[in-house]
């Protein structure tokens, strides 16, 4: 419970400072439909700016929050999989944000089995989707045209592929570099001790669904 106090502290007060260029958003809303969004993101992952940017129009955030939910939240099966997608669609797109955020909430799962920087070292089947995710900015490319990811993976991942080449650029607009804009939080010690916040508390919510 302090833990989840914690970690709501952190996302309901410090990371709603990375908003630039819009409000920051209204987390007791007296919509009935952006109401339960944020109800539903808070209990299944967790009410990040990436979706609460898009809460002065609760049906566009309801539709990105069920795009992000289904492709990539539900079903804890995988998850490391797509975590690695994200993070690697999130280096392509340069999306510091994002990739602070996935690269930490995989090591969160993965815990010490390997790492994004050394894809080749990970399972196969996380390498692999990880290699895929990295040609979606290559049309035409073998890999794109013949996927070697399990049939029944291909759904979430490429879903995770869409959602996040689309997250990616509206937080590379209206969101910060990194996820927690506070002061010093941009050095090489903040990114450090950010991207282990990020793993610690990634523990709950990377395993929710």
């Amino acid at each position: 419970m302090l833990f989840h106090a914690i970690e709501n502290q952190i996302f309901r007060k410090a990371a709603p400072q990375a908003i630039r260029y819009l409000s920051r958003p209204n987390l007791t809303p007296k919509h009935p439909l952006a109401r339960q969004v944020l109800e539903q993101c808070g209990d299944e992952f967790q009410i990040a700016p990436p979706v609460t940017i898009h809460s002065s129009d609760p049906e566009l955030m309801a539709g990105v929050w069920s795009a992000a939910r289904e492709s990539y939240v539900v079903n804890y099966h995988g998850r490391a999989m797509r975590e690695a997608v994200a993070a690697a669609v999130s280096e392509l797109n340069k999306c510091p944000y994002c990739v602070t955020v996935h690269a930490s909430l995989f090591e969160s799962i993965i815990e010490g089995a390997g790492s994004l920087d050394k894809p080749s070292h990970l399972p196969d089947n996380i390498s692999t989707a990880h290699e895929w995710a990295n040609a979606t900015l290559s049309p035409g490319s073998d890999i794109l045209a013949n996927p070697k990811i399990d049939i029944a993976d291909i759904p979430q991942v490429m879903g995770t592929a869409v959602v996040y080449h689309y997250i990616n650029r509206v937080v590379s607009v209206f969101l910060a570099e990194t996820p927690v804009a506070l002061p010093g939080m941009s050095s090489a010690l903040g990114q450090k001790m950010m991207r282990a916040s990020f793993t610690f508390f990634g523990k709950r919510f990377a395993r929710i669904g």
